[in-house]
């Protein structure tokens, strides 16, 4: 599984490297995913900017709420709101959707609905 998340506004490359940070701390998320930094495809036209995603390789362990769970708190660290774009093999994923009740909630994690 690949999961792209792409962050624009103020200071998005340095949010970027922040939240890469945070996910490479987390135990299950660097066990199941490579993590990479690395710039998007521009569109035609564009020149496209040196980094402005994060690249999660995922194996089969992988569970998209640890993925949710991390985004929340790294979240709740920020003092300013950055626009994220979460998308697993190429389709977008409503991360923020997912975590708006916070962990335990009965809603089901991105990609894991019935």
């Amino acid at each position: 599984m690949l999961i792209e998340i792409g962050i624009t506004g103020d200071d998005a490359e340095a949010e970027l490297r922040s939240l890469r940070d945070w996910l490479a701390d987390e135990p299950d998320i660097r066990r199941h995913t490579q993590i990479t930094l690395a710039a998007a495809e521009p569109e035609p036209g564009d020149m496209g900017s040196a980094l402005d995603l994060i690249k999660l390789v995922a194996d089969e362990g992988f569970q998209l709420a640890n993925l949710a769970i991390a985004y929340a708190a790294w979240k709740a660290t920020r003092s300013r709101r950055s626009n994220v774009s979460v998308r697993r093999d190429g389709e977008p994923v409503p991360l923020d959707e997912a975590q708006a009740d916070g962990p335990g909630s009965d809603q089901a994690a991105p990609g894991e609905q019935d």
